[in-house]
């Protein structure tokens, strides 16, 4: 996924995320949730 996708969709609120202020972190939890939910099976 590209890094513009993801910080849209965190801004959005669409993918978890922590905002420390301003700035955007994604948590490796974040990274396996926002993975998971994703993932399509093979055809």
């Amino acid at each position: 996924m590209k890094p513009s996708w993801l910080r849209r969709k965190a801004a959005a609120r669409a993918v978890p995320c922590t905002f420390l202020g301003k700035h955007l972190r994604f948590s490796r939890t974040d990274l396996e949730a926002i993975a998971a939910a994703g993932h399509r099976p093979a055809a």
